[in-house]
Formats: C-alpha cells, structure tokens, sequence
C-alpha cells in the first residue's frame, strides 16, 4: 500500500525495510525482481516514480494519495465486472 500511494522514493524503501526488520538493499533486492516479474502494483509505483522530477512536482497529500487509490480500485471493479 506504501509503494502504491508514494512510489519507490528511497524513504519509502528505507521505512518498509525498518517495519520489516531488514536491510533496505533487500527490499530493493525484492522489489527488482517483481518488477522484472510485472507485478502491477510495483511496476505501477515505478512508472509515478519516473514520472516525478526532483523539485518539479509538490508530494502529494494523504487525501490526494487516497482519491487516487479509490479511482484505481474503481477501475479494477469496473474491468472486472465487464469481464464477466
């Protein structure tokens, strides 16, 4: 949810690595090989992160983050109802 809403910001990484009990070399470790895997979730958060330039783009707010989450899973219910 983390990578989903912030993208994979190097603070980011570091926070899940401190909550995991691991290095944040691990988690970058993980998160490589479920990008070349396509998870969406992750490979989504890549392409928000290339998207943002340093300095360029204001960080999003809590409530940005979560219309944004909302809007997403509003489009999965919806391709998923279409498909059946």
């Amino acid at each position: 949810m983390l990578i989903e809403e912030e993208g994979l910001r190097y603070g980011t990484i570091v926070r899940i690595a401190y909550w995991l009990g691991v290095s944040p070399s691990t988690i970058r470790r993980d998160i490589e090989a479920l990008l070349i895997a396509g998870d969406p979730t992750v490979t989504a958060a890549a392409a928000v992160t290339r998207q943002r330039a340093p300095g360029k783009r204001r960080a999003m707010s809590h409530a940005q983050a979560d219309n944004r989450i909302r809007r997403r899973q509003s489009v999965e219910t919806s391709r998923k109802r279409a498909q059946q």
